[in-house]
């Protein structure tokens, strides 16, 4: 027969063996252990905690926020819960009662650095920049190895223009839960002379980041360098020609002295946002591609290519795609004729659309698309990248909370000078940006096709 005290045993092993799931990475693992030790121990806190924080891993925030409330329902003001439930309420978009419970937490447990980060990340969302430093630093300070606090300082820092203070936190993304620095047999370069020596530039992030990125490829090789640009599979054929070789990822590698993640060089090199090397375009379609593509548009009016949505595996897109319908009083503008570049699920047929995707079979093709366009109109894409670096004429349509890299309060963007930047007034709402890009692509169309706009 099962004593208490056997009950009270199983029960702690139950816990351990949750704890350790949650810890492995494997938080859907937990929950059987997790919920066989509430039944043994069904008056306690402890479990109920670690089941919150198991759902909350597995992204089911209704399970993960009634569990916080029941665990602050047995224990008023446990930090822990408090914290948990603030995380859960932000990303299931409750932004007040995000923040009155990680302020709570912060109260009842000062110095607490999982809700100082927390907090800090919904107070940039609503463009307090400094205060949500002072948070990351001081949960650096009690924490000095929070590499997410200290990424978080970066982003923060960059997004306020501040790049060569944001640069060396800018590196805390390599110590960032689940991301493995790649392992490669060559020192890495920290600013000592190149001429005479090859650097490997190794890819990251995203397609847009190494078609940002991609143009400190002829910096380096202006230092003397021979350099191997690495690159994404699809991006090869677009960027060839700008280093020494181009060599997509799995492909052997020639020899090399050096190598440094694309994302780093501005941090060597030290550049601010007058250092930025912006002169544009570092990429070129293929005059026959272009030409091809203007006989295919063909017709009167100003060609205006549209992508309204990004990759929906990117962790903020929710805030920075938009639905295709949100874009309808664009396609109410006269003399205007208007061509989708949309890839994937999100691509929607529309009589005023032409649908240009199935002949966007390669990035040489969109390149050679875009530049036989008047003007890209695009949320934040891999697409808006390629137009600035190409030099065409593109306008970003940007939520509040925009990724870092398009700052604050501008309508221009010292990255790409052949873009305009239309920003959200509220989170999720578009009605401004569209708006504005309405009255902006009246302007052009009676610029350059007067007749067409007295037209209408």
């Amino acid at each position: 027969m099962e004593t208490p005290q056997d009950a009270a045993e199983a029960a702690a092993r139950l816990l351990q063996e949750g704890r350790e799931r949650i810890a492995a990475g494997k938080p859907e693992a937990a929950i059987g252990p997790l919920l066989r030790c509430i039944g043994l121990a069904p008056g306690t806190v402890e479990p109920l905690l670690d089941l919150a924080l198991a759902m909350h891993r597995c992204g089911e925030m209704h399970d993960a926020i009634r569990l916080y409330r029941t665990v602050l329902a047995r224990a008023p003001g446990e930090a822990h819960a408090l914290n948990g439930l603030g995380a859960a309420l932000a990303r299931s978009g409750d932004h007040a009662g995000a923040v009155a419970a990680l302020r709570q937490a912060l109260a009842v447990k000062p110095g607490f650095p999982e809700a100082e980060l927390n907090l800090g990340r919904l107070l940039r969302a609503e463009g307090r920049l400094g205060e949500a430093t002072a948070l990351f630093s001081a949960a650096l300070a009690a924490r000095p190895e929070f590499a997410e606090a200290q990424w978080n300082r970066a982003l923060v820092r960059l997004l306020a223009g501040d790049l060569p203070g944001a640069w060396p936190d800018f590196e805390a993304r390599w110590a960032l839960p689940g991301v493995v620095p790649p392992a490669i047999p060559r020192p890495r370069w920290a600013g000592e002379p190149l001429a005479g020596r090859t650097i490997l530039l190794t890819p990251e992030q995203g397609l847009g980041d190494t078609i940002q990125f991609a143009r400190y490829a002829p910096v380096l090789a202006g230092q003397g360098a021979r350099v191997l640009l690495g690159v994404q599979s699809p991006l090869k054929g677009l960027l060839t020609g700008l280093a020494d070789a181009v060599i997509a990822e799995g492909e052997v590698l020639p020899p090399f002295d050096c190598h440094l993640p694309l994302l780093s060089v501005p941090g060597v090199l030290r550049n601010g946002l007058g250092d930025l090397p912006c002169a544009v375009p570092y990429l070129q379609a293929s005059p026959e591609a272009v030409a091809r593509w203007q006989a295919m548009l063909g017709g009167e009016g100003l060609r205006v290519g549209l992508v309204w949505s990004g990759n929906p595996a990117h962790p903020n897109d929710a805030n920075r795609s938009m639905p295709l319908a949100a874009l309808a009083p664009l396609l109410e503008v006269a003399g205007a004729r208007f061509f989708a570049l949309q890839m994937g699920a999100a691509r929607e047929a529309h009589p005023l659309v032409t649908d240009l995707a199935d002949r966007l079979t390669d990035f040489t093709e969109t390149a050679a698309a875009l530049s036989a366009l008047d003007l890209l109109v695009s949320v934040d894409t891999a697409a808006l990248h390629l137009a600035g670096a190409l030099g065409r004429p593109a306008w970003a349509l940007l939520p509040q909370d925009p990724d870092w890299r398009w700052l604050l309060g501008r309508s221009d963007s010292p990255w790409y000078p052949s873009l305009r930047l239309f920003r959200q007034a509220a989170p999720r709402d578009w009605s401004a940006p569209v708006a504005s890009a309405v009255e902006a692509l009246r302007a052009l169309v009676a610029e350059h096709h007067p007749r067409l706009a007295e037209a209408a």
